[in-house]
């Protein structure tokens, strides 16, 4: 974004992009523009407003960025849903593995996808999910909006979920999710070329509540998998686990959930990215509409949560308050 100085706060007015890895910057810079519309997501957002010197300033004119707002929580506080699953060998033959090992099922699956938007890759696997909470006993502090809300999530999975299939065994996955974490991880960068990719960091597992949460889910994925109803199909837990606390820190993902790198704030309120008409603070002619704008992370999968907010913002944009 580019920026022009004609009020007392800065006005950004101008797009630079590119359509060739950045051998040509083209600007879009319309005379009639009345605002940018900001929709790149958790990630890219912060990555657009900080090399466009909108973040901390220090940090910005270390880099060699000339700051045009000074806005430290860009980037700051992201907040991810962190992952981690549990793989048992099962007495069924029917699970995903007879579609990745049949390269001739694979083929029939997607003409009949192609042709009738039907058939076995016309819906999904992870279509079995619980949501529960944990031992009161446990937590320091409360870490979800209220005593009746999830701390984590349980996704139940015909089958194994890895690069490489095993090529013999049938197996059934729990990934257990934790939906209220307190760590907060960061979004920077370490250049001024922007097609360079920003510094993602996570910071998974950093609260020390949040392992003990996440050991409590895995725990309770156990006890639900050794129910008696489960004696005749599954047969054994496959994942390895000498130190489960290790074994978590060491393999735990995102489930790609990333949101509050730009977040929402009250107008006079000293941190925070955008105002609660989603604009950007201390400047002119910008509006974020993405999962960035969230101030803290939903105990939920955020996809409705994303559907309210460019909701909003389009009655916003129209005028409507």
């Amino acid at each position: 974004m580019a920026e022009a100085s004609n009020s007392t706060l800065p006005r950004f007015d101008a797009v630079e992009f590119t359509q060739d890895a950045g051998v040509t910057i083209q600007t879009l810079s319309p005379p009639n523009l009345k605002e940018i519309i900001l929709s790149a997501g958790s990630i890219g957002t912060p990555h657009i407003l900080l090399n466009s010197g909108v973040g901390d300033a220090d940090e910005l004119s270390t880099l060699g960025i000339t700051p045009t707002v000074n806005l430290p929580d860009v980037g700051r506080n992201l907040t991810d849903h962190p992952r981690w699953s549990l793989v048992w060998s099962v007495n069924d033959t029917s699970t995903t593995e007879m579609y990745w090992r049949n390269d001739t099922l694979q083929a029939d699956a997607l003409a009949e996808w192609t042709a009738n938007r039907t058939g076995y890759i016309s819906s999904t696997v992870l279509n079995h999910i619980g949501f529960s909470r944990v031992g009161e006993d446990l937590l320091e502090e409360e870490s979800c909006a209220g005593n009746l809300t999830a701390h984590y999530e349980l996704v139940f999975a015909s089958g194994i979920f890895e690069s490489t299939i095993p090529a013999t065994g049938n197996y059934f996955t729990t990934t257990v999710i934790l939906l209220c974490p307190l760590s907060r991880g960061s979004i920077t960068i370490n250049s001024t070329n922007p097609l360079d990719p920003p510094l993602i960091n996570p910071n998974f597992l950093s609260h020390p509540q949040d392992i003990v949460a996440m050991q409590y889910a895995v725990e309770g994925a156990q006890k639900f998998v050794s129910a008696p109803v489960w004696k005749d199909y599954v047969l054994a837990l496959t994942t390895n686990i000498t130190d489960l606390e290790e074994s978590i820190r060491n393999e735990a993902g995102s489930t790609d959930h990333q949101v509050s790198t730009a977040s929402m704030s009250p107008v006079d309120a000293g941190w925070g990215v955008v105002d609660p008409d989603l604009r950007l603070k201390r400047a002119m002619g910008v509006r974020v509409v993405d999962a960035s704008v969230l101030p803290f992370i939903p105990a939920a999968h955020t996809q409705a949560a994303v559907y309210a907010i460019a909701e909003r913002a389009a009655d916003l944009i129209k005028g409507r308050k």
